[in-house]
């Protein structure tokens, strides 16, 4: 550490530190929201309350005699009245009726500004702006080389309190209410999504994930044990609870018991539960969507078809296609008649029959055809598809697609990639049906990305999601442990994971493996300042968070019974709380 009487130099870092040595006379709430923006690469805003006690004793109401004595003495002279005695005497008239009469508490507060960057003349030009653009407030800044400690360690940095050098401002109770407003969205439009609390001042953090036009994305990175799970399961219930339908792809069943808390559904692809794809979807008010119900239901069960069959030769597509129109034809299905698209049918087991009876002149390809998917029917896997009809569950606002057989390598490989496959077509087809009905946004939740991601077919859907999913009024979220599958080619990653990072408005960043802060700097182009923050991060179960206006450190704070519930690790019996 190195220290000018300019800046404060801390490995590879250059830091610029304020305190503010003369506020406005009035405050008001969401006057702290003009330090949300600060310049630079990367700027903290911390605040420090110490408790103050006036006593109006007779040396106080002394002072107040003598300030009337002095304004009366001074009207109707040609100097006038000092304003600032005026202002002086209000401000203790204010106290004492806050304190002696409605018992306030007072407060002495400090605020210190820390800015980044990597060089000491980028650091210095951000400092000026930060200087004119406070001066607006009427918030005047000092710098100067003893100020500089006090303002680095009311920075938080040190966790040791100032010796001042400068004068705090008292203020009282409501009046501290503030310096803690919600940065953005809130709580009244059910929009603000609650991310933490800064670390440096503990003002909340609500984001609005919802408005506007770019991608929501988010990409948690972190450490096994610094608390990204617990993250990740908290903003899954902050998203729900802001009436965003959830799809959790779950690899390692870690969110069944939060979902049955929340009286969700579990689709058990372990199990192989997916929906018919015979089935035609109800009408959701949507003209168009309603109107190729019926036949984007063939395409679909086209799919399905060729992905048991592993593809389909053109007997084999004239043979599926003859069944399905004589399931249509026997349940009273026009294709040109839509009022008849609702009627009940048998479904894909019915197709089945069909197809093991056709003695038509796509026999051939029928007999082809049925010894390739016969498992699916006939064999092991025959209860593969869900019953026809039943779209219930799917209105529920949070489903966990359990996926862990599939990417454990427990399936045989063929059954495996066609339970990922239908998990991402159900999965899309919601979504899609979802922004159809334009009651509600949706959020796919990826957790485990590093053994998620190297998984093809889940990272061509994540590539998906990233890049197409604002369309939809959609948004994906996905954590991992290791950097490696975010970088492509580069590093042996993963094309969803390139996509991932070049697509997220919204990183988090846990305490991370030396390695994983090298490769992050090295392909994702962190500053050093942040880099260097993510490796103080150990044990303190705070993230720092990159949002379309900067990097800050955050903690979010949650109450027992919520960690106990997100909790990933431990003995069934035990009930200690891991975080």
């Amino acid at each position: 550490m190195f220290i000018t009487n300019r800046v404060i130099k801390l490995g590879n870092s250059i830091q610029k530190f304020f305190v503010v040595k003369n506020y406005p006379e009035k405050i008001f709430p969401g006057w702290l929201q003009f330090f949300s923006t600060l310049p630079g690469e990367y700027s903290r805003v911390s605040i420090f309350f110490s408790p103050t006690l006036i006593k109006w004793n007779w040396q106080m109401m002394s002072k107040i005699r003598r300030l009337k004595a002095s304004i009366k003495a001074a009207e109707g002279t040609a100097e006038g009245v000092n304003p600032q005695e005026v202002r002086t005497l209000q401000g203790l008239r204010y106290l004492q009726k806050q304190t002696a009469w409605q018992n306030a508490e007072l407060y002495n507060v400090d605020i210190s500004i820390s800015l980044f960057d990597k060089t000491e003349k980028e650091v210095l030009k951000e400092s000026s702006k930060v200087v004119k653009r406070l001066s607006n407030l009427n918030l005047l800044l000092d710098h100067a080389y003893l100020t500089q400690l006090d303002a680095w360690s009311l920075s938080g940095l040190t966790g040791a309190l100032p010796k001042r050098y400068f004068k705090s401002r008292m203020i009282d109770g409501e009046a501290a209410a503030c310096f803690y407003p919600f940065l953005d969205g809130s709580l009244s439009d059910e929009f603000g999504i609650y991310l933490g609390s800064k670390f440096s001042n503990g003002s909340l953090v609500f984001l609005d994930l919802i408005s506007g036009s770019t991608a929501k994305n988010i990409l948690v990175m972190g450490k096994t044990g610094e608390g990204k799970s617990t993250f990740m399961k908290a903003l899954s219930v902050d998203l729900n609870g802001a009436k965003i339908k959830i799809f959790v792809i779950d690899v390692d069943r870690e969110y069944i018991e939060l979902v049955k808390k929340l009286n969700g559904v579990i689709v058990d692809t372990q199990n192989s539960k997916f929906p018919d794809p015979t089935r035609i979807p109800v009408e959701i008010g949507d003209k168009d969507e309603d109107m190729i119900r019926l036949s984007q239901t063939e395409t679909t069960t086209f799919w399905v078809v060729g992905l048991l069959a592993v593809n389909m030769d053109h007997l084999e597509k004239n043979a599926c296609d003859t069944a399905m129109s004589a399931l249509w034809l026997e349940s009273g299905i026009h294709r040109c008649i839509k009022d008849t698209w609702d009627l009940p049918h048998g479904g894909i087991k019915r197709w089945y029959e069909i197809l093991e009876g056709d003695t038509s002149e796509t026999q051939e390809g029928s007999l082809s055809l049925r010894s390739k998917v016969r498992i699916f029917f006939k064999g092991s896997q025959q209860g593969f598809f869900t019953e026809p009809g039943d779209e219930t569950e799917y209105d529920n606002d949070f489903i966990a697609f359990d996926i862990a057989g599939a990417v454990n390598n427990t399936d045989d490989p063929h059954i495996a990639s066609l339970k990922l496959a239908m998990t991402f077509s159900t999965v899309w087809n919601l979504v899609r049906r979802e922004k159809a009905r334009g009651e509600r946004y949706t959020a796919v939740i990826f957790d485990e990305g590093q053994r998620a991601l190297p998984v093809e077919s889940i990272s061509e859907f994540v590539l998906r999601m990233v890049t197409t999913a604002r369309k939809f009024n959609s948004m994906a979220v996905l954590a991992t442990n290791n950097s490696a599958v975010l970088w492509g080619d580069k590093t042996g990653g993963t094309q969803g994971g390139s996509g991932l990072w070049s697509n997220t408005h919204y990183k988090v960043f846990f305490h991370c493996e030396e390695s994983e802060v090298k490769q992050m700097a090295e392909h994702g182009e962190l500053p050093d300042t942040v880099t260097s923050s993510i490796r103080n991060l150990q044990g303190s179960y705070s993230y720092i968070i990159k949002t379309p206006r900067g990097y800050d450190r955050l903690r979010m704070e949650l109450p027992p019974e919520e960690l106990q519930l997100y909790k990933t690790r431990g003995l069934k019996t035990t009930y200690n709380v891991v975080r």
